[in-house]
């Protein structure tokens, strides 16, 4: 659990009044009557004394030591923050007083390794009493089956035994519902999501895997409020990790938005985009990520908008730009992408500027 540092305008008013309260005398990490979920033992860093902090939604220490407790008096947790954040190794005790777990964490980072202190079933729980977690210890590692829960009780996240290790995995709402589920290697942790739901219970996305490696159609929904079921947002192909084939975007009515077609991972080919009345909104032509060739825009009436030529992403040649009522607005001379000439017209057809570079 990582010790929440955020601030808030009230908290100097508290710290004040309780430095007020008992700046005439000591305060002790053996208090009776701070050692709950209430408060927590901080050790500053700097000055190496120790003083008692209400828990709530702000503090403004950021480097020191700290001791959290649960409401039986018993230590919770101990740990270290620089610059707010927990560093070093964090100590994590049962109600028994006994330490279950502790936690190596990298400097500057997140990142933490788990060390369990015995194999076997092994089961956590909050400050005040809650259920955090629960499963199996193997080798002084989390095994499976593993479960957590929300503060409301029901889990948060399962994982069960699979085939060759491979582990099933299911993570879910608050609200009970499935969130998505999936699958682990080897117990690495990392979570490859296989189908995954809104918590409206309607679909979100669904993809396929060869081992570590997408492989085959992925599909993102749309959430459809007040439909049966949701609507299909993208869709892309992959092969071996790579996207290969057309991948294709939908607006909400099911109208296609833009196709790509993608070689080895990269954009090559036809790029089109629509408006969501079906008429063309854009087109142009790729080479490895690259855009070469024509580019055409359209205005949602079907008018052109814009005509230009690119080389290696590059303008070359020339750029023609048009009003909605078809009146040419733009003509501009390019040239290893930069621009030679250029004449600016109003929508009846003057001359605004011509320009030379």
């Amino acid at each position: 659990m990582i010790f929440k540092i955020v601030q808030m305008k009230n908290f100097s008013i508290i710290i004040f009044s309780i430095f007020i309260l008992t700046s005439c005398k000591n305060q002790d990490i053996n208090d009776k009557s701070k050692r709950n979920a209430n408060w927590v033992w901080w050790v500053d860093a700097k000055t190496q004394k120790g003083k008692w902090i209400p828990v709530g939604d702000q503090t403004t220490v950021t480097d020191g030591e700290y001791t959290e407790f649960y409401s039986n008096g018993s230590i919770y947790e101990h740990g270290k923050l620089i610059d707010g954040i927990n560093a070093d190794t964090t100590f994590n005790y049962d109600q028994q007083g006994m330490l279950a777990v502790y936690s190596f964490t990298k400097t500057g980072t997140t990142d933490t390794c788990n060390y369990f202190m015995r194999d076997g079933y092994y089961k956590a729980y909050d400050q005040q009493g809650l259920i955090l977690e629960e499963g199996v210890v193997k080798n002084h590692q989390a095994d499976n089956p593993w479960i957590t829960y929300y503060e409301n009780g029901r889990k948060e996240f399962e994982c069960k035994d699979g085939v060759d290790s491979v582990w099933t995995s299911i993570n879910y709402y608050e609200n009970g519902r499935v969130k998505d589920s999936g699958f682990e290697i080897n117990n690495q942790r990392k979570f490859f999501i296989c189908k995954g739901w809104y918590p409206s219970g309607q679909l979100r996305i669904q993809m396929g895997w060869k081992g570590k490696n997408a492989d085959g159609l992925k599909t993102l929904y749309y959430e459809m409020p007040g439909q049966l079921e949701s609507t299909i947002k993208e869709q892309a192909n992959f092969k071996n990790g790579i996207q290969n084939g057309i991948a294709v975007k939908y607006y909400k009515s099911g109208q296609i938005e833009i196709s790509t077609n993608f070689v080895n991972g990269k954009a090559n080919g036809n790029k089109k985009e629509w408006y969501e009345n079906g008429r063309l909104k854009a087109s142009a032509t790729f080479e490895n990520d690259i855009q070469t060739g024509l580019e055409l825009q359209y205005y949602d009436n079907s008018q052109i908008k814009d005509s230009v030529t690119k080389k290696n992403d590059e303008f070359i040649g020339t750029e023609k730009k048009w009003y909605k009522n078809g009146q040419l607005e733009l003509l501009a001379i390019y040239e290893n992408g930069n621009i030679i000439s250029q004449k600016k017209y109003d929508e009846s057809g003057n001359i605004i500027t011509a320009s030379t570079f």
